[in-house]
């Protein structure tokens, strides 16, 4: 008797960046697939964060540990 193991594959999910506590598209609206190493098939389409996206995040890190959240214990 055999059995068999069936993949079943997902939707292909859309990943953005949560930055600013909502998720934002890539400034220039670049995306890249990522792969199902078990499959090799893709399951995600991400945001292709580009410098201003990282620009903007690294401003709000900034002001965000510069207010209540860095004075937390």
């Amino acid at each position: 008797m055999s059995t068999s193991t069936a993949v079943i594959e997902p939707v292909l999910k859309h990943k953005d960046l949560f930055i600013v506590g909502q998720w934002l598209q890539a400034e220039g609206g670049q995306r890249f697939e990522t792969e199902n190493p078990y499959t090799g098939r893709s399951w995600a389409s991400i945001a292709d964060a580009g410098m201003g996206d990282v620009a903007l995040a690294v401003k709000v890190a900034r002001a965000a540990l510069e207010g209540l959240w860095g004075q937390m214990p």
